[in-house]
């Protein structure tokens, strides 16, 4: 479902949107010392976040974050399939800093109250 274009630059996105969307963050950075399980909360909260808010800034940024768990997933598992060829560990290294650089960009955006593309 579509919503029109509504406070693309943040600036009207309320508190609880802006709370909510930090808290979907933090639990996205914490989750490999949880076991993965507070990247799983952060995409429920996007999914449930996405579909209600009306606001184009935090749409856009619960859009990145379902996006960057869902291929970090599949690249997980693509490369951790590797790792029985000894290339997968370079290669799960390499995801883990894409993992880090979506995650900072995200922070900065966010602080910076622009929308993620």
């Amino acid at each position: 479902m579509e919503y029109p274009q509504q406070g693309g630059d943040g600036q009207d996105a309320s508190e609880n949107e802006r709370t909510t969307l930090l808290v979907a963050y933090i639990l996205q950075a914490v989750s490999p010392f949880t076991g993965f399980l507070a990247s799983v909360a952060s995409l429920v909260i996007s999914y449930i976040k996405v579909s209600e808010t009306r606001n184009a800034f935090i749409r856009s940024h619960h859009r990145y974050l379902i996006r960057t768990f869902w291929w970090t997933l599949l690249w997980g598992i693509v490369f951790g399939l590797l790792c029985f060829v000894l290339i997968g560990f370079a290669l799960l290294f390499g995801l883990w800093v894409w993992w880090i650089y979506r995650l900072a960009k995200g922070f900065i955006a966010y602080s910076e109250r622009r929308a993620m593309p």
